[in-house]
């Protein structure tokens, strides 16, 4: 069963036949005769110009919508489509890009259908897709399976179901122009929110590595990376000769890591660059110059903002090696460093084997 629209220029005669109409629908613009034949009367039925019908150029002129839509090889979504304030607007929501919504006797002829991709996408005579058409007709707007259901949805909630009844489904119906809306059909490149394809349903198991923004992640045997984690390592490994007293801000000036340059060696704090909890390790060693000179009483407190909030204190004849550790919260900008105080019985000591470390925990 077809439709046939014909116009007389001349001698010649531009034909295309419609599928998805019952008989034959021939229109000849220059008597404006109609003729219709159904297959089942024999020369089928012809009409006039008094019969009130008129020709008819593109699939908008058709009066019956739905019609229309059974002709595109819509279902009840396909209404939408024809909220679409023109043709451009329909096309895009098509995402056909190239494709022309054109005359209606020219919108099933080859050309057109080479603007659909280059599929020989057909409508038969039960207005639907055959199974390997749909296929090949939802691979070129690239859906797939998912496609397939979106097609077959009767009504906006069902689609919305089958996009993942997500935010990405909310924002592809708000999306402000046809340019978003692809960009959300995109799977490739879109941001898949809780897509079945990418995020496990509830109760469900994800396998394999995750990356995240940067370069933390999970990798694939469970070890969680973070090679950004603001941490630093610095030592003191020279005799520095001493006398009594405090020493705030104790010099530690070669750098082993600093990741994040958070670390200053020439005033030798760590400033947290965002606030959170953070460990930090402090140990210094002294030993008197000689056999006679003792090395008195040692303490070395872990300062933050200039006040310790850690202190060990220990003694010995000649060499003593004190280290201490702690746990501490630190708000964005807060500066963390070691005060040293030692005591000595007489002379001059020196401080060797010192380091301090630290790192963000979370």
């Amino acid at each position: 069963m077809s439709i046939a629209v014909q116009r007389r220029r001349g001698t010649a005669a531009e034909h295309a036949s419609f599928v998805g109409f019952p008989g034959e629908l021939t229109i000849v613009t220059d008597d404006w005769s109609l003729r219709i034949h159904d297959g089942l009367t024999p020369g089928g039925h012809s009409y006039g110009a008094s019969s009130g019908l008129q020709p008819f150029q593109n699939l908008a002129d058709l009066t019956d919508a739905d019609t229309a839509l059974l002709n595109l090889g819509g279902s009840a979504i396909g209404r939408n489509l024809f909220k679409a304030g023109n043709d451009e607007a329909a096309r895009d929501l098509l995402g056909l890009k190239t494709m022309a919504l054109e005359q209606a006797s020219d919108f099933y002829t080859k050309t057109s259908i080479d603007n659909l991709d280059g599929k020989k996408l057909r409508v038969d005579a039960e207005q639907s897709f055959s199974s390997e058409e749909k296929e090949r007709g939802l691979a070129n707007l690239g859906a797939s399976a998912l496609g397939a259901a979106v097609l077959q949805a009767d009504d906006a909630d069902a689609v919305l179901d089958e996009l993942g009844a997500t935010t990405t489904g909310k924002a592809l119906v708000a999306a402000e122009d046809p340019g978003s809306a692809r960009a959300l059909l995109e799977l490739g490149s879109m941001a898949v929110e809780a897509s079945a394809s990418y995020m496990p349903k509830a109760g469900g198991t994800f396998t394999g590595p995750v990356t995240f923004p940067g370069s933390a992640g999970i990798d694939a045997s469970g070890r969680i990376l973070a090679p950004a984690q603001p941490a630093f390592a610095a030592l003191n490994q020279a005799n520095t000769g001493v006398g009594n007293g405090t020493i705030n801000g104790f010099p530690f000036a070669t750098v082993h890591l600093n990741v994040g340059n958070h670390y200053n060696p020439a005033n030798s704090r760590f400033t947290a660059p965002i606030a959170g909890i953070y460990q930090f390790t402090a140990s210094i060693g002294i030993s008197g110059n000689s056999a006679t000179v003792n090395a008195g009483s040692l303490s070395i407190g872990i300062r933050k903002n200039g006040t310790n909030i850690i202190t060990v204190a220990s003694s010995g004849t000649y060499f003593i090696h004190k280290i201490e550790s702690i746990i501490t919260y630190l708000n964005q900008n807060d500066y963390v460093d070691v005060s040293f105080t030692m005591d000595a019985l007489a002379g001059t000591v020196f401080c060797r084997n010192g380091s301090f470390t630290g790192h963000l925990i979370g």
